[in-house]
C-alpha cells in the first residue's frame, strides 16, 4: 500500500474530545481571571507551558491527579471544571458506559 501526506497527515491528527476543549476552556478562564500566566501556573506544577497549552486547548487529556492539583491552585472545586456539560441522554457515549 502506498501513502500518500494526505493520508498520513489524516492519520496523524487527533479529534479533540468536547468534553477535553470544555475542560480546558474552564481551566484557561480560571487561570486568566486570577492573572496566572501558562508559564507561572507550569512552574507551580513543574510542568511545561506547552503542556499548560495542550490541556486548555484539549490536544492533551487532563488526568484526575492533576485536574484536582488546578483545582486547588485556582482555588476552586473540581466540578467547577464541568459547569456547562451537557450529557445527552441515550447518547453513544452513555451507552458505551453503562
Amino acid at each position: 500500500m502506498t501513502w500518500t501526506l494526505t493520508d498520513i497527515k489524516n492519520k496523524t491528527q487527533k479529534k479533540r474530545d468536547e468534553l477535553d476543549v470544555q475542560i480546558g476552556l474552564q481551566l484557561r478562564r480560571r487561570r486568566e481571571k486570577l492573572s496566572f500566566s501558562q508559564t507561572d501556573l507550569g512552574k507551580i506544577l513543574n510542568i511545561s507551558y506547552q503542556q499548560i497549552q495542550k490541556y486548555e486547548k484539549g490536544d492533551n487529556k487532563i488526568p484526575a491527579g492533576r485536574l484536582f492539583q488546578f483545582a486547588k491552585l485556582l482555588k476552586v472545586t473540581p466540578d467547577y471544571f464541568f459547569e456547562g456539560v451537557v450529557l445527552e441522554k441515550n447518547s453513544v457515549q452513555e451507552k458505551k458506559y453503562l
